[in-house]
């Protein structure tokens, strides 16, 4: 942290009392004590300085644990002077470290202060980002919250899904055997068609048979009744001349016997020619039997052709039928598939929302 004051640069290190300890020797510290003893004898110093030398944690004659018993023997002048000549240099050389002391613990102090506010100031900064982790744990426990939900969720909406699916597969058979059962509808209307088509082609081909075998007995009925207009004519003529060769046989018989012979031979030709006329006229007969007959084969003939026609217009009503039908299994068949469409693309979105 950049807030926090490096003690490197504060001041040079200086040793710890304990560090100081730690460097001791018993004939320094005899000699130290020798010296302080000869320099309080004489000049009866015990002031500030041995209050900051404890305040310091240096060794003091308060402190029992740093008091050395040593022998007591009695000092020369030469000695007391020497003694004290050390003690005053001592002295000075422990003030001087006393006041470098006391600027590097001024020092410490001011970068003990500058780490007090930068520690006061990360505090707030630790407690503003602790109320921040609070309030961003509680989101994050409702959006934990909410995504167990929508998993939950997400699950149902999985076993819809499935559920769909196996509807959309169910609903694709029933397609798939719709679209079977309209191929083989197709194929038997196809069929159907070939069937009527080769059966209207026959009823055109008996209809044109019919029209001809009309047309050849209008034909025959005309000359039928040609004939039979031109026998009756012959008749009247035959009549009327078997009038006249009556009247005359009458004269004739009224005049002579030769006139009985020619009538008789007369009559006998006359008798032939009823004969023949009647013949003609059993002729006749059989021959209108036959146009009776023709005539009704032609009714038959129309009978049958009135049915073939409405076997035709039913068969066509059946291919309009089935026509209807096949075009309403393709709109049930389109409708089906823009239903799987729409199931589809509604599966594709959810499946990319899940994604």
């Amino acid at each position: 942290d950049e807030s926090l004051v490096d003690e490197s640069h504060v001041g040079p290190r200086r040793s710890s009392p304990v560090q100081e300890s730690s460097s001791w020797s018993p004939g320094r510290d005899e000699k130290e004590n020798r010296r302080e003893i000869g320099a309080n004898a004489k000049n009866g110093f015990r002031g500030e300085e041995h209050r900051r030398e404890g305040a310091d944690g240096l060794p003091s004659q308060r402190d029992p644990s740093h008091v050395l018993r040593v022998p007591w023997r009695s000092a020369t002048a030469d000695e007391e002077h020497e003694e004290g000549e050390t003690s005053r240099s001592d002295l000075e050389s422990k003030f001087r470290v006393l006041c470098r002391k006391q600027g590097s613990l001024q020092e410490q102090a001011i970068a003990v202060e500058a780490r007090e506010k930068s520690l006061k100031t990360r505090e707030e900064k630790y407690a503003k980002l602790l109320e921040e982790f609070g309030e961003q744990r509680m989101r994050l426990k409702a959006t934990q919250e909410a995504i167990f939900a929508r998993a939950g969720k997400l699950e149902g909406e999985e076993g819809r899904m499935k559920q769909r699916d196996q509807e959309i597969n169910e609903r694709m058979k029933t397609v798939r055997d719709a679209e079977d059962e309209l191929e083989q509808r197709k194929v038997e209307v196809q069929a159907e068609q070939q069937r009527v088509k080769i059966k209207t082609e026959e009823l055109d081909k008996r209809e044109r048979d019919l029209q001809d075998l009309q047309a050849k007995l209008d034909e025959r009925v005309n000359r039928i009744e040609e004939m039979r207009q031109r026998e009756g004519v012959r008749v009247e003529e035959s009549k009327q001349e078997m009038k006249r060769l009556a009247d005359r046989l009458q004269e004739l018989l009224a005049s002579n016997t030769e006139v009985e012979t020619l009538l008789k031979d007369e009559r006998q030709s006359l008798e032939e020619e009823r004969k023949r006329l009647a013949a003609k006229e059993q002729q006749m007969k059989r021959m209108g039997r036959e146009l009776e007959a023709k005539l009704e084969e032609e009714n038959l003939l129309q009978e049958e052709v009135k049915q073939l026609n409405k076997s035709v217009r039913e068969l066509e009503e059946t291919l309009v039928t089935k026509d209807e039908e096949v075009n309403t299994l393709q709109r049930q068949l389109h409708a089906r598939m823009e239903l799987v469409d729409e199931e589809r693309s509604r599966r594709t979105g959810v499946e990319q929302k899940l994604g």
